[in-house]
Parts: C-alpha cells; structure tokens; sequence
C-alpha cells in the first residue's frame, strides 16, 4: 500500500539519523568502514545498494506499531548520544573474537 505523507516523514527522520550515525562510526572507524555498504542513495549502482536506500525499502515494510516503536528506540538513542551503527559493529566485532573496534579496526588490511 502507499505510505502516507506523515509515514513517510518518519521514516525520513528515522534514515537521515542513521545515516548520520554511519557516517560518524566510518570517520572515527574507516578501515572497519569499508566493508559497509555504500551510505547515500546518490551512490547507488546496479551491483551496489546503498544502505540508505536498503534502509528506506526495509522501513517501507513495518506496519505502523512497528515503525512507531522503531522510531522510539531511535529517538532514545539518540537523545541519549548513543549511535546504533558503533554498537551493531562493536558487537559484531566481539563475537569475531576482537577486544574492541580498536582492536578490530587494527587488525584490518
């Protein structure tokens, strides 16, 4: 079905801060940054999908509990200066047996 005007806007809100939160964690992390997708739409090919673009059709799918409570847990984050891409990845990292994303982003070629 086609999201309404307001859906839409949300799910904006909820891409744009994670997009930010990736772009962040690539500057700080840019060896452990490259083997992420591609962040912006602009940047989309036909081998590559960017994870703006993934995000956005991901987001599409959510019923509107979902994407409401999804939005939540975004917005605590944020507020709480918290950023969802470092923690995904430093957990990641950690069952690949790495102390940290230090040691992790160390250990890239």
């Amino acid at each position: 079905p086609r999201l309404s005007d307001e859906r839409i806007a949300t799910q904006e809100h909820v891409i744009a801060t994670q997009v930010a939160w990736a772009e962040d964690f690539r500057a700080r992390y840019p060896k452990l940054g490259r083997a992420m997708r591609v962040l912006r739409t602009a940047e989309d090919t036909a081998q590559s999908t960017s994870f703006e673009t993934y995000l956005r059709g991901e987001l599409g799918t959510y019923s509107e509990r979902t994407m409401a409570l999804y939005r939540r847990f975004v917005d605590d984050l944020l507020r709480k200066g918290r950023n969802l891409t470092e923690e995904t990845i430093a957990h990641t990292v950690a069952l690949a047996g790495f102390a940290d994303l230090a040691e992790a982003e160390a250990a890239q070629g």
